[in-house]
């Protein structure tokens, strides 16, 4: 396994002795949209916005191919995110807005954008993330065990696991954890996101906090199940130290 950090500006306002720690514990840097530098010679992912299963303009489309070169990515990550084309936000959740679609039709416009996206880059790797399911009409099928088996098989991708997202899809779905994971293809796992999720009241939250021991033992157990897992991203944004201290737990693991 390898250690991949966001490249975010907790990196880039981070003290010259901060940032040298954070690049020293690091193995490859995940990019985003905004295109934060510093200096290294570490092999950038792209974790990009864009839903794998809506219909990607050309414009969209471009947009991508873009940023990935400006990364040099050797892996790109889609969302897997709504069942609507272009689901309403509000407070942090999605919500029914203009079309829905179908299964089919999902897994349709994920075989035409994957089609396009090899074209341009024919050797990269290119995984989907599983998403968090809120009882909204937002996130039906998409968030199931089920549908990213079947997309991932159909359009011959691997699975970027974000443990967080899995264990909010498994609590408001009624299941535990360990049974949410144990339904994806679990041999297809390349990358692994780590974050700190709230688990108060009736609902878990997608909080990207500071990872808590059942973080970290959901991490441990989790991980030894996925044979084929490569890299490990932290998602933590707000203290360089806590960060440190963290990827330092990581590596040891690791």
């Amino acid at each position: 396994m390898k250690v991949a950090t966001p490249l975010s500006t907790l990196i880039k306002n981070a003290s010259e002795g901060d940032m040298k720690k954070i690049l020293g514990l690091s193995d490859a840097l995940e990019g985003r949209e905004h295109i934060v530098s510093v200096e290294s010679d570490l092999p950038h992912l792209y974790h990009c916005e864009l839903s794998i299963i809506v219909p990607w303009d050309e414009h969209v489309f471009q947009e991508a191919v873009a940023t990935i070169h400006r990364h040099e990515a050797i892996l790109t990550s889609f969302h897997v995110l709504s069942c609507y084309v272009s689901p309403e936000i509000k407070e942090g959740r999605f919500y029914p807005n203009g079309e829905h679609m179908s299964e089919k039709e999902m897994l349709k416009n994920a075989e035409n954008n994957i089609g396009r996206m090899r074209q341009m880059f024919p050797d990269m790797e290119i995984l989907i993330e599983n998403n968090n399911y809120f009882s909204t009409g937002a996130y039906e099928t998409v968030t199931t065990p089920a549908f990213l088996a079947k997309l991932s098989k159909a359009i011959g991708v691997n699975l970027l696991l974000d443990i967080g997202h899995a264990e909010i899809s498994a609590k408001h779905q009624g299941i535990t954890l360990d049974q949410y994971v144990a339904a994806l293809p679990l041999g297809k796992v390349r990358q692994i996101h780590l974050s700190g999720i709230s688990r108060g009241g009736r609902e878990y939250g997608d909080a990207h906090e500071v990872l808590t021991t059942e973080d970290w033992k959901n991490f441990e157990r989790i991980s030894a199940v996925c044979p084929t897992l490569e890299f490990v991203t932290i998602e933590y944004y707000k203290d360089a130290s806590c960060l440190i201290e963290m990827l330092t737990k990581l590596k040891s693991y690791i």
